[in-house]
């Protein structure tokens, strides 16, 4: 963040408003509103409809952190629709925290496509199940919706055995179906019983897959 700051005081006056930006967006990660606060007040005219939506965004991920959610939520409104992977996971926060999982999840899943790093992509699924995970707690309903897709219905059910798991009511041994996540995986598909071995030949790009019972123990397996 200081390093983000020291380059927008030094950079041209066109380009300061990314660098404080950047700035308010590290102090954000780091807990220090204030700071962050701080640095949002050194935007100055003309700011880009980029910046603008930016601003937005840091705006209603300090009232998240606040556990403002009403504020959160009518932020978000404000932010202009687009193909923006932070305006994404900004959103699937808000609506994790509102109880609409899956509409948290339908979020991050377009929020994957637009990423292209493995490492990203990981994140991204750690950020799917730990959000439906905390949503259950909180007493949310992770059913899938009438309708849901084979990859919506997945992500769902993945959040719900980790919560399971996590709770110990898999039983002592903790072995039972679980999703693998991560590298090139098949869609899952719905069939008697629940979700089995997918479709042959019916490959997307880091989506959850079920294993048969059988395997290693779920907490060697689900991510931490």
């Amino acid at each position: 963040a200081r390093s983000y700051e020291s380059a927008a005081r030094q950079s041209p006056e066109a380009d300061r408003n990314a660098y404080w930006l950047a700035a308010a967006d590290e102090w954000i990660k780091g807990g220090d509103l204030g700071t962050a606060e701080a640095a949002l007040a050194q935007l100055t005219p003309p700011i880009s409809a980029a910046n603008t939506r930016e601003h937005i965004r840091l705006d209603t991920e300090m009232a998240l952190a606040r556990g403002d959610m009403k504020r959160a939520a009518a932020l978000l409104r404000d932010i202009p629709e687009g193909d923006d992977a932070a305006v994404f996971a900004t959103r699937a926060r808000v609506q994790f925290g509102s109880l609409q999982v899956p509409a948290a999840v339908t979020t991050l899943m377009s929020r994957d496509r637009l990423l292209t790093g493995a490492a990203e992509r990981q994140e991204n699924q750690r950020f799917i199940v730990d959000g439906i995970g905390t949503a259950l707690a909180r007493g949310a309903d992770a059913r899938a919706p009438a309708g849901a897709d084979a990859e919506l219905a997945g992500w769902l059910e993945l959040g719900r055995i980790r919560s399971d798991a996590q709770a110990g009511a898999l039983g002592a041994p903790r072995r039972a179906a679980v999703f693998v996540i991560g590298g090139e995986e098949a869609v899952p598909h719905r069939r008697p019983g629940g979700f089995g071995a997918a479709r042959q030949g019916q490959k997307q790009r880091n989506l959850p897959r079920l294993v048969a019972g059988r395997g290693r123990p779920l907490d060697q397996v689900l991510p931490k």
